[in-house]
């Protein structure tokens, strides 16, 4: 049975002499839609009248109501097969209206909601129909910018993507001049929850929350209240996928916090076309993710272990965090509690999440720890390191200038401050590095001690074998060795300048530690410092 009118639209009120109110479909953050009647042309239309929270000042309330017109308008030049066709734009008797095409078919949402975590290939699937309208989009200088299931629409195979109303021309924050968030939080991608202007790569970042969430049953950073979601996306790793099967690279390469490091539109569509097929997703190695989803009780961050996506994919984006604190200070504007979370919480997580190799720490302290010499005690820049054996090859790094010898038959993929150097049977050595070191054994030992604490409370096979306090020739480090799910690995952390920390993170399988052993001898041996 149709609901009641209300606000005045309604069955009792035809929109600009032609649209008729029939039946309430839906209430949402920006606005009311109803079922309507397009009287002129005798057909079903969707009707969403405008209406921004009442918390604003009139001034801004006016502000954003003409934009989301201005945008509407633009909008309506987009045609799609993919996108819900925007087809009027309203303003009457001090109300705002856009009328659009009525889609007869459920919102993705809905259907995680009924059927649960959706198989990887029909996932992929219903990601090319959103790539289509964003591909269209985008051509036309559209950014959607809330990108997330309940405005995806999925019928007998055929997906749209719907509320291009609310879109932006390239540019506007989502967050107000007073500090309230407009859209949801939980698809949000950091440069908005920065205040930032959207740009074509924002709607990546949502395309690759919305696939996780259908994949998975929940989002990548959801964390249940607004305050804690955003500071997830600011500043944590996704949660590893772990139904995701091929689709988890492609997944975690749209989650890449830094937007010029995303991929192409066309990186994406073919990554998705490969698992809608039934292939891989390209034809790298997907490692296990490096870091624990939740930082912020941790004194570091390394090149540490997580649940893995998928052993042979392609390994995860790290993400920047070095806009981290201005980031959440904008987040904060107007709401007492989210200054508290940028006084308390946001300058721990710039301390402890900056540092991307292993055991480094913001504090500094005198109290070195006391541990067993591991390698020899030269001294030096990493010159006294070996060079590459007979067989091997060496790497430099580009940017900081580190060398590093392997193995002949190995892959390498530099991502960020993280290098993957991958063997054919899936084992990996990963080389991170971080620009703000701690300066002692004892900032190494205390953040290994504090991440493998994190870790083990998501992971109920997670064993920690040994942290300890070592001088790896003559730099202050520790080594972490720890086991799960199979896997077996040693990450030892030091620190070689006041500029750069590293991490050294050999991982394989348990079956074939004991003989994995030389070979990262021989690694661990031919790394010259910057």
């Amino acid at each position: 049975m149709p609901a009641s009118p209300e606000r005045g639209t309604g069955r009792d009120r035809v929109v600009a002499d032609r649209y008729a109110p029939e039946q309430l479909l839906g209430r949402g953050g920006m606005g009311t839609v109803w079922r309507a009647r397009d009287q002129l042309l005798q057909r079903t239309v969707a009707l969403k009248e405008i209406e921004l929270p009442a918390s604003l000042p009139e001034e801004e309330r006016a502000s954003q109501k003409a934009r989301i017109l201005r945008e509407a308008r633009s909008a309506a030049r987009l045609s799609h097969p993919n996108a819900v066709t925007m087809f009027d734009v309203i303003e009457e008797e001090g109300r705002s209206y856009i009328v659009m095409e009525l889609v007869d078919a459920e919102p993705l949402s809905e259907m995680i909601d009924r059927r649960g975590p959706l198989p990887p290939e029909e996932v992929a699937r219903i990601g090319l129909g959103i790539l289509g309208a964003l591909e269209a989009a985008h051509a036309g200088g559209i950014v959607h910018r809330d990108v997330k299931p309940s405005n995806v629409m999925v019928a007998d195979g055929v997906v749209k993507l719907a509320d291009f109303g609310i879109a932006t021309i390239k540019g506007d924050p989502k967050i107000t001049k007073t500090g309230l968030i407009l859209g949801s939080p939980s698809y949000m991608a950091p440069e908005q929850a920065r205040s930032e202007p959207a740009v074509p790569a924002t709607d990546l970042w949502g395309l690759g929350v919305t696939l996780y969430a259908a994949v998975e049953g929940t989002g990548p950073f959801e964390r249940g209240e607004a305050i804690p979601t955003l500071t997830a996306i600011l500043n944590a790793e996704p949660r590893p996928p772990q139904r995701a099967g091929a689709l988890a690279g492609p997944i975690l390469d749209l989650l890449t916090k830094d937007i010029d490091r995303r991929p192409s539109l066309a990186v994406v569509r073919r990554s998705l076309q490969d698992v809608a097929a039934g292939r891989s997703a390209g034809t790298t190695v997907r490692l296990d993710p490096g870091a624990p989803t939740e930082p912020a009780e941790r004194p570091a961050r390394g090149a540490m272990p997580s649940e893995p996506a998928r052993r042979r994919t392609k390994p995860e984006r790290p993400e920047d965090r070095r806009p981290a604190r201005s980031a959440a200070w904008l987040v904060a504007l107007g709401v007492l509690a989210l200054l508290l979370v940028a006084a308390l919480v946001v300058p721990r997580l710039i301390d402890d999440e900056s540092p991307r190799a292993g055991g480094e720490t913001g504090e500094q302290t005198d109290n070195e720890g006391r541990g067993s010499n591991d390698g020899d005690s030269r001294s030096g820049r990493g010159e006294d390191g070996g060079g590459a054996p007979e067989g091997w090859n060496t790497y430099a790094h580009p940017d900081t200038g580190y060398r590093i010898a392997y193995p002949d038959g190995w892959t390498i993929d530099p991502i960020d401050t993280r290098t993957d150097f991958v063997a054919p049977n899936g084992d990996y050595l990963r080389v991170d590095y971080t620009t703000s070191p701690g300066t002692t054994q004892q900032d190494h030992v205390e953040a290994w001690q504090a991440q493998s604490a994190s870790f083990a409370e998501d992971h109920d096979d997670y064993r920690e074998i040994r942290i300890d306090a070592t001088t790896f020739r003559s730099w202050p480090g520790a080594e972490w060795e720890y086991a799960y799910q199979g896997r077996h690995a040693i990450n030892l952390g030091f620190t070689v300048s006041e500029s750069y920390g590293f991490a050294l993170n050999y991982v394989t399988d348990e079956s074939r530690w004991a003989g994995a052993q030389d070979t990262f001898e021989t690694m661990k041996e031919s790394f010259r410092a910057p």
